[in-house]
């Protein structure tokens, strides 16, 4: 098994299956959804707005591939985002769509999300 930066055998490294950065996955995801029929024109738009938003605060802490998030720069950008519940709903619901959509197409191992609630 390959070592990770520490020389640790134990923890595997995961390459993506290509390297894009964050803004070209989130228009590629769009432009997937809204050509399968899965969203509507409405719906892309909104969806976009949530994810430049995040695309634009990684940006602002140096994380330019959807590989590079972590748990903790999403728990950072929820807390940054200041949001009512709703909105927070709706947030994480749009977010775990466009990880779910980055495990598909190999770009990430598991969701930044996945124990956050």
């Amino acid at each position: 098994m390959p070592k990770n930066g520490n020389g640790n055998h134990n923890i595997p490294i995961f390459t993506p299956a290509r390297s894009i950065i964050i803004e070209e996955a989130i228009g590629e995801y769009l432009a997937s959804n809204t050509a399968s029929g899965a969203f509507s024109k409405a719906t892309a738009r909104n969806r976009m707005y949530y994810l430049r938003r995040l695309s634009t605060w990684l940006q602002s802490k140096n994380v330019e591939y959807p590989h590079q998030i972590t748990k903790n720069h999403m728990v950072l950008y929820l807390k940054d985002a200041n949001v009512s519940k709703n909105t927070k709903r709706n947030l994480m619901s749009v977010l775990r769509s466009f990880y779910d959509w980055c495990i598909t197409e190999d770009l990430i191992l598991d969701s930044p999300l996945v124990t956050i609630n």
